[in-house]
């Protein structure tokens, strides 16, 4: 059975599938090179750049970037857990709250049942969702503008059987966030739709002061994260060729960037926090390595950096620090959601 690559779309729906090169491929001499072996890694990582890359490099990369050498740092309001108990005992005094302190949000509501007689026929029950959470500002601190539904919902789906609704957070102020949920459960109680079970792992909206504070850095040149991206070994797993059954790994390997290889920039940011205390946030960008067809070895197009799909294309995708070019993550081939075996 041969290596194979797919896509990885919403819903987790397969875009395709494709098998790789039957068998190790000719390499000519003057781009073929063996990235597994400790000679070609330390010929590429001493590769020459352009003056103006290295300049950049070696002068910029280590340079003292004073407060923005560190992720922006979220300081919850000390008033918001009170606020949000008081928000909570006025919809049901015995319902119970678990708040998470270093996030400033609720993660759990116990003993809340909220009725909706209004949720009939084809109306959504996420909009009757989010006019709840808008109701109670203080408690929930959900901005409809941030966040959307995972689909519509009609109300006379709804049945005495328990079922969900969740909502994911699509921005933060100005800049693209994803890693937010929050989840309500849903059932029909005496003929009644009725939302109870709230709870999320999320961070507050943010005001202007924090905005400001994260734009306030400025972001790193692109020409020194190229830099810091050439000079950074890459890894992958190396597959045994066919007939060998399936995705057989037989090693590990490193390549780095050599003459020839693209370099390219996506335009979005995304912020992303950590759970940590206190929560660190980070403005990150994606930058893609493609490999010129000269540097593609036998035992790169057997790996998982290879996505076949769309003919042989060879690389990683790394996202970065945009403040500090730190890299932060590394996803292997260059085509997002292709996944390898």
């Amino acid at each position: 059975m041969s290596r194979m690559a797919f896509f990885l779309v919403p819903l987790l729906a397969l875009g395709g599938c494709s098998c790789s090169d039957s068998g190790p491929s000719v390499l000519d001499d003057a781009g073929g090179h063996d990235a597994s072996t400790v000679d070609a890694a330390q010929t590429d990582a001493q590769s020459p750049m352009d003056a103006p890359m290295t300049d950049a490099y070696v002068v910029n990369v280590d340079a003292d970037l004073g407060a923005c050498g560190e992720p922006f740092e979220l300081t919850p309001d000390p008033g918001a857990e009170a606020r949000a108990a008081t928000a909570l005992a006025a919809l049901d005094p015995a319902a119970s709250l678990t708040w998470v302190a270093n996030r400033g949000t609720l993660s759990s509501i116990t003993g809340l049942a909220i009725p909706l007689p209004e949720c009939d026929g084809a109306e959504d029950a996420y909009d009757a969702l989010f006019e709840v959470l808008e109701a109670s500002p203080d408690l929930f601190q959900i901005d409809r503008d941030e966040w959307r539904p995972d689909s519509t919902y009609p109300c006379s789906a709804v049945t005495e059987n328990v079922d969900f609704l969740r909502i994911r957070r699509v921005a933060y102020g100005p800049y693209a966030m994803v890693n937010d949920v929050f989840t309500v459960a849903v059932e029909r109680r005496a003929g009644v739709v009725t939302l109870f079970g709230f709870g999320g792992q999320y961070i507050p909206s943010p005001d202007a002061t924090l905005v400001d504070g994260l734009e306030a850095c400025p972001e790193r040149p692109e020409e020194v994260v190229e830099a810091i991206v050439r000079a950074t070994p890459f890894h992958y797993t190396h597959f045994a060729p066919p007939p060998a059954d399936g995705c057989q790994p037989v090693g590990e390997g490193m390549y780095t960037a050599a003459p020839g290889d693209a370099v390219t920039f996506d335009d979005a940011v995304e912020l992303l926090w950590d759970d940590a205390a206190p929560i660190r946030m980070r403005r990150l960008r994606a930058v893609t390595l493609e490999l010129a067809t000269a540097n593609h070895t036998a035992e790169l197009i057997q790996s998982d950096a290879n996505c076949s799909i769309e003919g042989r294309r060879i690389g990683w995708i790394r996202i970065y620090d945009e403040v500090t070019g730190e890299i932060v993550s590394e996803i292997k081939t260059p085509v997002r959601g292709c996944i390898v075996c």
